[in-house]
């Protein structure tokens, strides 16, 4: 039985461990260079809001970045709307580790999208979002990034570790 238990308690400690390394935490940048593109952190630090560029200025890379100070799994939600009258192939939205870019929006895709993601960030690296308004005019595009909160990872990963231990009692 103790063994159970300190199986159990060192789970849950790693669980929450990896879970709580995936909030938002402070320290983060917004940069919307020459264009009016900001973020709105009002639910921060569980989600941020990024909407982007249209001004009329072309190229306009709207950010949200910050440097990561430990090695960590972030896992995050995501949802983005366009109502650029050309689709989102013109507004495409993303996110940057170090120089590389990844798109997360489909060009061809509708105008409104979504996903989840789970990347691997080491220490040191400059990790963010992005919005690139590639015509700076026509409609703006926003995307909204939500992180789970850690609490509700942790019980879920106890929640399945009692689950296999109760079905390890029955065998």
């Amino acid at each position: 039985m103790k063994r159970i238990i300190t199986t159990f308690t060192g789970v849950a400690l790693l669980l929450f461990s990896l879970s709580a390394s995936a909030v938002f935490m402070g320290g983060w940048t917004a940069d919307s260079g020459i264009g009016d593109g900001y973020v709105d952190e009002s639910y921060f630090p569980n989600s941020v809001i990024i909407i982007g560029n249209d001004n009329g200025e072309e190229g306009v890379f709207t950010t949200y970045f910050t440097t990561i100070d430990q090695d960590m799994i972030f896992n995050f939600d995501w949802i983005f709307g366009t109502s650029d009258v050309d689709g989102p192939a013109l507004d495409p939205f993303g996110y940057f580790i170090n120089d590389t870019f990844t798109q997360l929006t489909d060009d061809n895709g509708v105008f409104l999208q979504a996903g989840s993601e789970q990347i691997s960030l080491l220490n040191a690296d400059l990790f963010g979002f992005y919005i690139d308004s590639t015509d700076g005019c026509c409609g703006g595009a926003a995307a909204v990034i939500d992180v789970p909160e850690p609490s509700t990872l942790a019980l879920m990963g106890l929640g399945l570790l009692g689950l296999a231990l109760a079905r390890r009692r029955v065998k």
